[in-house]
């Protein structure tokens, strides 16, 4: 069997395209895709892909769920409109769960990232500061990991019931595992990861250490490799169309 290569562009195996004749990379195919993986796994079992990352004794017990999104700014997950965030990058994944007794979806945490302009920016300012990077913006780069805020519900029994999900599961490593299936099942061919030194928060020192554990670390531990002071990057080999 013939061996995949790695170009230096992070192509595999299609490293003879130019990244910008790959349809699946078009924003109208990102679109279609996000939204489209969100429903997938709402409906495949999404519960046993988030077993391998519940901590030490967790049980889960809830029925999870998930949900793509689109655009950048405030945004409500629900109809209900009791979840709202602040989504960093025009492509988000959302994470939640079925919660009380009808049953409504409680959005504990998401992960968005960014292409084109808004990627461009982050990359601009990577270039202006001697920081070579061989990112191309028309790749996934992400810019968001967040846990639930209590400003994103509109009670606190909400926002604790959350944060007690979220203390049940590595949901960092678990969003960026869902987010590369996805890239995997597209044939995206790289995704990078924005460092912490770069996160529109990192001028807060109260969220420093936060910062470091879920944007560094992460990427670290899910495999990510850091371009010296560049973004994190990880090349994704694909799932051909029988799944083996």
């Amino acid at each position: 069997m013939r061996e995949n290569t790695v170009g230096s562009n992070g192509l595999t195996p299609a490293e003879t395209h130019p990244l910008e004749k790959l349809a699946q990379l078009s924003p109208l195919h990102m679109e279609e895709s996000v939204l489209r993986y969100g429903r997938e796994m709402s409906e495949a079992d999404l519960n046993g892909f988030l077993a391998p990352f519940a901590k030490s004794n967790a049980v889960l017990d809830e029925t999870f769920v998930f949900k793509g999104k689109l655009h950048r700014g405030m945004q409500r997950l629900d109809d209900d409109g009791n979840c709202i965030y602040y989504l960093d990058g025009q492509y988000s994944f959302a994470l939640g769960y079925l919660r009380g007794k009808k049953q409504r979806p409680l959005w504990v945490a998401v992960t968005s990232f960014a292409t084109d302009e808004i990627a461009s920016s982050y990359k601009e300012s990577l270039v202006s500061s001697g920081v070579e990077t061989d990112y191309n913006s028309i790749l996934p780069l992400i810019v968001q990991i967040q846990g639930a805020a209590d400003w994103s519900f509109e009670n606190k029994a909400m926002h604790r019931d959350a944060k007690k999900v979220l203390n049940k599961l590595r949901w960092e490593k678990a969003l960026i595992a869902l987010l590369l299936n996805w890239a995997e099942k597209n044939r995206v061919p790289a995704v990078y990861l924005l460092p912490s030194s770069m996160n529109r928060h990192r001028y807060n020192e109260d969220c420093t250490g936060r910062l470091h554990m879920r944007y560094d670390v992460t990427a670290r531990r899910m495999g990510f490799v850091q371009d010296g002071k560049g973004f994190y990057k990880k090349v994704v080999e694909p799932i051909s169309v029988n799944g083996q």
